[in-house]
This record gives structure tokens, sequence and C-alpha cells, in this order.
């Protein structure tokens, strides 16, 4: 929970700013975004800042870092502790998805991203 307190430090968001912190260990930006764009879209607030951050790329799976040794012994759990890009990976090649499909679909994304910015930066009329 400290970092939500990293974040007001070094953005220059005033403390009276009200903060959420996820912690999720992979996906955690998501999760914020996901979170944020809920909350605009059900009119609780009308602009909203999300960012994640995530240590699961500091450890592997034969070294995962400070977790419980029963984690380790149970194979579904050890599991979990894959980091998302091996597990992105995994499921691509489980599904056949290319890395040029992913990289169009990822363009694309990003176009559509940026459509949207652009369309809201622009004045009302």
């Amino acid at each position: 929970m400290l970092m939500k307190y990293f974040v007001l430090s070094f953005s220059g968001i005033p403390e009276t700013v009200p903060i959420s912190c996820v912690n999720r260990q992979c996906s955690s930006g998501l999760q914020a975004v996901i979170n944020i764009a809920g909350g605009i879209r059900n009119g609780c607030y009308d602009i909203g800042l999300a960012c994640g951050v995530e240590s699961m790329s500091l450890g592997s799976a034969t070294n995962p870092g400070d977790v419980s040794s029963r984690i380790m012994d149970n194979s579904k759990a050890r599991d979990c502790l894959i980091p998302m890009g091996i597990t992105s990976e995994n499921v691509a090649e489980r599904f056949g998805v290319s890395r040029e499909k992913q990289d169009a679909f990822a363009f694309a994304s990003q176009q559509k991203a940026n459509a949207k910015i652009i369309k809201m930066d622009q004045p009302k009329t």
C-alpha cells in the first residue's frame, strides 16, 4: 500500500486527492484502467489516473523470491508465479496466435486509443 504514497509524492498530485492502489501481482495496470473506466462510466468522477506496478518479473519459476514453500509444493499455486510475459507466450502457442497477429492487434488497439485521445482533446462545440 506504500505505492500510492510514492505515486502522490513523485507526481505532484495533492495529498487531498483520493487514490487507490491495485495489488494484483500481474495485470495491476489493466485492473487499474478497468476500475477508472468503470468509475467514469458510472459518473463517479470525470477523470482518473490509472497506474499499475508489478514485481513478478523480479523472480523466476525456480527462484520466485520471498514466497511460502507451501506454494512451491502445489503445482497450481506454483503456476500462479509464472510471469505474465511467459504466460502470454504459452497462451499464444496453445491457441496458435502468431507474433504477427499479436503485433497487428496491438497496433490496431493503439490506433484506436490514439484516435479516442485526439477526439477527447478537441474542444466541444
